[in-house]
């Protein structure tokens, strides 16, 4: 198993980022944020854990929801958190599968079956199924009618299974 560190975040991980994602908005300033910086090394080593995550998808959901869900910096969790699972899925192997988008929908109706999925304005539909995952999850039941009530433990399980559904 290839695990991501800290050093690849700073040499290109977190240019990436701003570079293909951003326009005129404002660019988050990972490296400035300590504090942040300190927690995203904390999970990098904790999902090394094999008796915690004893597989690569068990690893990169929870590297994916900790820092899409647990606002580690002032900006840009949810783009880190797409961008460190596909890079730790690609330094793994792991390829996605071509779906059609009614695949997605109807994975999406069963786990998060009120949240109102956009058309889809991507150029591949696994872009458009990891974009809306990434967004869902982050939308409790709390603040919007079209969120869920899933807990952090939950979230994991059902990232797992979204990762190995997409997955070859």
């Amino acid at each position: 198993m290839v695990y991501l560190t800290l050093e690849e975040y700073f040499e290109f991980i977190f240019n990436d980022i701003r570079e293909l994602v951003y326009d005129d908005k404002a660019k988050p300033a990972y490296e400035n944020e300590t504090a942040g910086i300190g927690q995203l090394s904390g999970i990098l080593a904790f999902i090394q854990n094999d008796s915690l995550y004893p597989n690569l998808f068990s690893k990169g959901a929870f590297l994916f929801v900790a820092l899409s869900t647990g606002h580690k910096f002032s900006n840009g969790n949810k783009r880190l958190a797409l961008f460190s699972y596909i890079y730790f899925s690609r330094r793994n192997k792991i390829s996605y599968r071509s779906l059609p988008i009614k695949t997605y929908k109807k994975w999406f109706k069963i786990h998060f079956p009120n949240y109102k999925l956009p058309p889809n304005e991507f150029k591949t539909n696994i872009g458009w199924a990891l974009f809306n995952f990434n967004k869902c999850i982050n939308i409790k039941e709390t603040e919007q009618a079209s969120g869920h009530q899933y807990g952090f433990d939950e979230l994991k399980k059902i990232a797992e299974d979204f990762f190995k559904f997409i997955s070859k």
